[in-house]
């Protein structure tokens, strides 16, 4: 930087002097190397930059045959909903009619009853053990009354409770009603297994 400013000015001085003494064809120069100044601004040195990570490979758009692209004038078909594969079936040997709909106790406008009541049988083994028990189990009929299920929700122990199972599978009941109407229900029945 200094060398570019001491050729300028020297040759700032040698232009000077030879306007005011003596024509420039007289004066012969000194060896100056001409040296052409760049204006352009000096940028700072910069940091290598870490090499860039290569970029994933763009994902190439999958090529779509003539024929197979829309046209204005196909419409898409409508979805027409299918009928659900868990219907029961209504004719078949096993299934007379359809699943019941149970309806809740609160809604009856008369509770169902036995119309036939079998008894449990004691168990043989526990009575001779001296074992009492009480049983609560939860019946489901249908509109005919006829048990579709008996779960027990109070265990009185296995045997006790296969007794009790027993005996409400082979008990009738009349169907409870809403407005006049026969309806499934799911209701409790309770068993006391007493030796007095």
């Amino acid at each position: 930087m200094l060398i570019v400013l001491a050729v300028v000015l020297v040759h700032g001085v040698i232009l000077l002097v030879s306007k005011s003494s003596a024509p420039i064809e007289n004066i012969n120069p000194p060896n100056v190397i001409d040296v052409s100044l760049d204006t352009s601004p000096i940028a700072p040195p910069t940091h290598t930059a870490p090499p860039a990570r290569p970029l994933p490979p763009t994902p190439i758009p999958p090529k779509i045959k003539p024929d197979a692209m829309p046209t204005e004038s196909a419409k898409p078909e409508p979805l027409t909903p299918t009928p659900p594969s868990t219907t029961p079936a209504m004719n078949s040997p096993n299934n007379e009619a359809a699943a019941p709909v149970i309806q809740p106790l609160f809604k009856l406008s008369r509770m169902p009853s036995f119309s036939r009541k079998s008894e449990p049988i004691y168990p043989a083994s526990e009575r001779r053990a001296g074992i009492q028990a009480t049983v609560i189990a939860e019946v489901t009929i249908n509109e005919q009354g006829k048990v579709l299920s008996v779960k027990i929700l109070k265990s009185g122990g296995t045997n006790f409770d296969e007794a009790v199972k027993a005996a409400l599978q082979q008990s009738e009941f009349s169907a409870g009603l809403i407005d006049g109407k026969p309806v499934g229900a799911r209701f409790q029945v309770p068993y006391r297994f007493s030796l007095n």
